[in-house]
C-alpha cells in the first residue's frame, strides 16, 4: 500500500532529470583586484532529457576580461567495462553570435562535450574562471577643457575616481550575476 502511494506520488510529480551529487563554488578575491572562481559539479542524469542536458555544457566568457580553464571534465560510466571517458573541450565564438552572423571578438564560449553519457553515469566538471580588475568597463566622459581638473594635482583626483569606479564596477559585476 505504501509502495503504491509512493509510485502514485512519483507519477504525479514526475522524475527529476538529474541528481546533483556535488555542486561547490569557491571564490577568492586577490589583493591585486583579480577574482578567481572555481566551480565543481558532479551530476547523474536520470532521464533521457537529463542525458541530453548534461552530455554537453557551455561556459561563456569575455576573452579580454576573464580566463576560463577546464581543470577536470569526464564521465564515469556505471556499467562495468566502460570505465571513464574524458570530455572534449573546444573554445570559439559564442553560439549566439554565430547564429545572428555577428562576430564580436571578445564574447567567447568553451564547449565541453561528454562522450557516451547514459542514464546513471556520473558527469564530473571542475572549472576555474579568473576575472581581472577590468571585469566591468565604466567610462567617464569629460570636456577637454576640464581635463586638468579631472586629473588634479599629481594625478590624485583621477586616482580617487578610478578607485571609486573600480568599486562601483565590482558591485555592478556582482549584481549582474558575474560571479
Amino acid at each position: 500500500m505504501v509502495l503504491q502511494a509512493a509510485l502514485a506520488v512519483l507519477a504525479l510529480l514526475g522524475t527529476p532529470d538529474a541528481v546533483h551529487l556535488d555542486y561547490q563554488v569557491f571564490v577568492n578575491i586577490h589583493s591585486d583586484g583579480t577574482v578567481t572562481e572555481r566551480t565543481v559539479t558532479a551530476v547523474i542524469p536520470l532521464t533521457g532529457r537529463g542525458v541530453q542536458q548534461y552530455s554537453s555544457m557551455r561556459v561563456s566568457f569575455r576573452s579580454h576580461m576573464e580566463e576560463v580553464e577546464i581543470l577536470q571534465a569526464h564521465v564515469s560510466h556505471w556499467r562495468g567495462g566502460r570505465g571513464t571517458s574524458q570530455a572534449s573541450i573546444a573554445t570559439g565564438p559564442h553560439s549566439i553570435l554565430t547564429r545572428t552572423n555577428r562576430l564580436e571578438s571578445s564574447l567567447r564560449e568553451t564547449m565541453i562535450t561528454f562522450p557516451g553519457v547514459e542514464i546513471g553515469d556520473t558527469v564530473f566538471v571542475e572549472i576555474e574562471r579568473t576575472i581581472d580588475e577590468r571585469g566591468v568597463l565604466l567610462v567617464v566622459n569629460v570636456d577637454p577643457s576640464d581635463m586638468g581638473h579631472l586629473i588634479g594635482k599629481k594625478g590624485a583626483t583621477i586616482q580617487s575616481i578610478r578607485t571609486i569606479m573600480r568599486i562601483i564596477g565590482n558591485i555592478l559585476w556582482l549584481l549582474l550575476g558575474g560571479i
